[in-house]
């Protein structure tokens, strides 16, 4: 990674040329259903294609086009984003939407029509209606997770498929006053999570996860007295940049503050260094979290469980609080992260999850934010990573490059993905958003803005 310009023609062709290959929703939809992109789980043989979803379906090629249509406005992408957004009422008429999720339910179709909706301008009606939906869903979904008292489940409050992730999709109509008490009630309740519990005799905060509510079969075996999940995408750091990117927002409720506060002490409890580099650990089994013993594991340097998504987490904190001891920690393990070499970074992927495009565009961000020139540096330096993973025969321009088997939790493959966590979609808006500002706030999808 010696490359520090900004290689402008060349990010600007590659966005295009990945563009065009993802014009027609018909041919997307083929290739995301072919038997090389499925994967295993517990229960067999799974389909990563959904329609209505942001991880691989229309919503993603929405945003993207949106996105495109805002920075590129003479080009007529949104000619593109209509068909995208005809498909996606389609799906809904026929099929309905099975849930609220920001990443995979009626947030990801609302998201889709704000991204394409020229700041206001169109899709006034179908977006109404979503809300709408939405809006009468919430209060039954948190008196259910609120009843379940201690037994808390991470797709409850995280990003993907949590209030955590309802809310900041929420954020974007915080001016209406129905909103804004939805949002504050989903605040109460992430401000609960971090109240104290007993389990097995010792006092820990509610958003302990028990084993028999680990996600994995694998999990289940691993943490046998259950764990304390810190990813930025299904753990407690999810509803950390949350609550401070509430507050941002100008919606505080009492005890969201204390909760920031006590989250990121939690956090810095379990902050360790190895060769000099400043880490946290993606989840801490129960008699380690107990016993405050410091777990080494977990050196991907990605957005779902890695540094850059912790220590941006604790960066909006310092920013909402106004505490600039939080913003050195962040910035000191941003500071930390730009000194490793490319092996060190433990990434094999150009996509957005648990890959560079993460990395790329919260470098991003915390270079916006603090103007710091080795930021920027190193920022260049993953642009040009990515850039090299173009090629030009692939389905989508870029391979999603996972295991494909979550029951062994192993067998790299490549696979053809269109959407935002996982595929091309979110591969290109970093690129675009590290040469261009963001103009339809893409990355709030990812709680690091």
């Amino acid at each position: 990674m010696k490359n520090t310009e900004v290689p402008y023609k060349k990010a600007t062709d590659v966005i295009h040329k990945v563009a065009n290959k993802m014009k027609k929703p018909e041919y997307v939809k083929e290739i995301c259903n072919k038997k090389h992109n499925y994967i295993f789980v517990d229960k067999g043989s799974a389909n990563q294609w959904s329609e209505l979803s942001l991880i691989n379906g229309y919503p993603a090629l929405g945003v993207l086009f949106g996105e495109l249509n805002q920075v590129f406005p003479k080009e007529e992408w949104d000619l593109i984003g209509h068909r995208y957004m005809i498909k996606i009422q389609e799906s809904v008429e026929k099929n309905g939407i099975e849930s609220l999720t920001f990443f995979s339910g009626a947030c990801s179709v609302g998201m889709a029509a704000y991204a394409l909706s020229c700041n206001g301008k169109r899709y006034n009606n179908f977006l109404n209606t979503i809300n709408e939906f939405i809006l009468e869903q919430c209060p039954s979904i948190l008196k259910v997770i609120t009843l379940q008292h201690n037994d808390v489940f991470m797709w409850d409050y995280d990003v993907i498929s949590g209030v955590c992730g309802l809310g900041r999709y929420l954020l974007f109509f915080k001016q209406e006053p129905i909103v804004n008490n939805i949002i504050k009630d989903i605040l109460k309740y992430l401000v609960s999570l971090t109240e104290d519990i007993n389990v097995f005799g010792y006092s820990v905060p509610k958003f302990y996860i028990s084993r028999k509510n680990q996600f994995l079969k694998s999990e289940r075996d691993m943490y046998t007295k259950g764990n304390f999940n810190f990813g930025i995408s299904h753990g407690i750091t999810g509803p950390l940049a949350f609550m401070s990117i509430a507050l941002l927002n100008g919606i505080e409720i009492k005890g969201q503050k204390t909760a920031i506060r006590k989250i990121v002490s939690i956090l810095n409890t379990f902050k360790y260094t190895n060769n000099k580099i400043i880490y946290w650990p993606g989840r801490v089994n129960f008699d380690n979290f107990v016993h405050k013993k410091i777990q080494v594991n977990n050196r991907r340097a990605s957005w779902c469980y890695g540094v850059p998504g912790i220590a941006r987490a604790i960066y909006l904190a310092g920013k909402a609080l106004k505490d600039d001891t939080y913003k050195n920690i962040a910035i000191e393990a941003f500071n930390t992260l730009c000194s490793l070499k490319e092996e060190e970074l433990e990434l094999t992927s150009p996509t957005f999850c648990h890959g560079y495009a993460g990395l790329l565009q919260i470098l991003n961000c915390m270079y916006n934010d603090t103007g710091l020139e080795n930021l920027k540096e190193y920022k260049n330096k993953i642009l040009n990573k990515i850039l090299d993973f173009y090629h030009e025969t692939t389905a989508f321009g870029f391979h999603n490059i996972d295991i494909s088997n979550y029951i062994t939790m192993s067998d790299i493959k490549n696979f053809d993905n269109c959407g935002l966590l996982s595929g091309s979609s979110g591969v290109v808006l970093s690129i675009l958003g590290a040469i261009k500002p963001s103009t339809v706030q893409w990355d709030s999808i990812f709680m690091i803005n």
